[in-house]
Formats: structure tokens, sequence, C-alpha cells
């Protein structure tokens, strides 16, 4: 951490400079899958975050959405970016093209 501006400026660093010998030595084509898996990650790991909130026990003075099912729907889209990850082109799949 930066220690006045308490930003985490090696990890901005280090992303930056991986990024730059990316887009240096790599196609456009290359860019494009290894950001979609870096998206596909990260809503992998967003939907598994989710999980243990939706099983945690509610307080009586705590309002929120609650329904039958509910703690299905994390194993579902886990499933769903999983099932992306194993497609060869997951945008034309989904799009009906293939």
């Amino acid at each position: 951490m930066h220690p006045r501006y308490r930003s985490p400026d090696v990890a901005i660093i280090c992303y930056t400079a991986l990024a730059f010998a990316l887009s240096v030595r790599s196609s456009f084509e290359g860019l494009v899958v290894l950001s979609n898996v870096a998206v596909f990650l990260m809503y992998l790991l967003c939907f598994a975050s989710v999980w243990p909130l939706v099983r945690r026990p509610k307080s009586p003075d705590e309002h929120g959405l609650s329904f039958p099912g509910m703690q299905l729907i994390p194993a579902f889209a886990i499933a769903g970016v999983l099932w992306l990850f194993g497609s060869p082109n997951p945008g034309t799949r989904l799009a009906g093209l293939r």
C-alpha cells in the first residue's frame, strides 16, 4: 500500500507492466481471449462469494430478499460460468451461431 494515497501501488505497477508486455508480444485475438478468461474468473469468484452470504442466518430485524431455493442460485451461476469456460467459442454459442 502506498503510504500517502493508500492505493495498491505495487499491484498497479505489476498489472500495468504485464498488460504492456502482453500487448506488445501477443496478438489481438490472444488478448481478447485473456480478457474474457479474466472476466469469467471474476464472475466465478463473485458467485462463489455469494454462497456463504446466502446461507448466513438473518437476524429478526434484518430485511432482505428471501425465497425458496435461493441457495441454488450461486450453484447454477457457477455451473454456467464453468460451462462457458469449457466451450470453444462462448460468444458464438450464446448467439446461437454454432
